[in-house]
């Protein structure tokens, strides 16, 4: 797992990192793998009915990175979740 940007991130950064590191990084290869395709499953899911319900407007700009996740095969946001 990777956290972009660590400016003003500290307080994130480092629970992730303490998860990654103590958790994640002592799975097997196939655990890990099953827990990335649930949660990228999970993402594309919520990112196709928020792009469903909000129609063509636009808020923030997290709704620029929500609808660009829609681009992405599957198989492609398993290996970035």
């Amino acid at each position: 797992m990777w956290v972009y940007g660590a400016e003003n991130n500290e307080r994130i950064e480092r629970s992730v990192s303490l998860i990654r590191h103590e958790v994640t990084a002592r799975l097997p290869d196939r655990v890990l793998v099953a827990l990335s395709s649930v949660a990228a499953a999970k993402l594309a899911a919520s990112s196709r009915l928020y792009v469903a319900a909000s129609g063509t407007k636009k808020a923030f700009y997290c709704d620029i990175c929500v609808r660009h996740v829609n681009h992405y095969p599957q198989r492609y946001l398993d290996h970035i979740v």
